[in-house]
């Protein structure tokens, strides 16, 4: 799964990504978040992957992500 976010200087942030399945097809999402943080942008974008991969029945799943603070909060 790959995800990826944007902050515009207007503080609009939106986040999507892409999965691959398993007959290697890609399927994407994409959503507006509003003002947001960085961290708050990477973990939305978490969760709607996430949520996209249980939708699909995509149960073996891989996550990189560099977001530390994500694990204290």
């Amino acid at each position: 799964m790959w995800m990826g976010l944007a902050i515009r200087s207007v503080g609009v942030a939106t986040v999507g990504g892409l999965i691959m399945g398993a007959n290697g097809e890609w399927v994407g999402f994409q959503r507006k978040i509003g003002s947001n943080s960085v961290l708050g942008a990477e973990l939305w974008a978490l969760r709607d992957g996430l949520k996209l991969a249980l939708d699909l029945s995509l149960l073996d799943i891989e996550v990189e992500m560099d977001a530390m603070q994500a694990t204290y909060h």
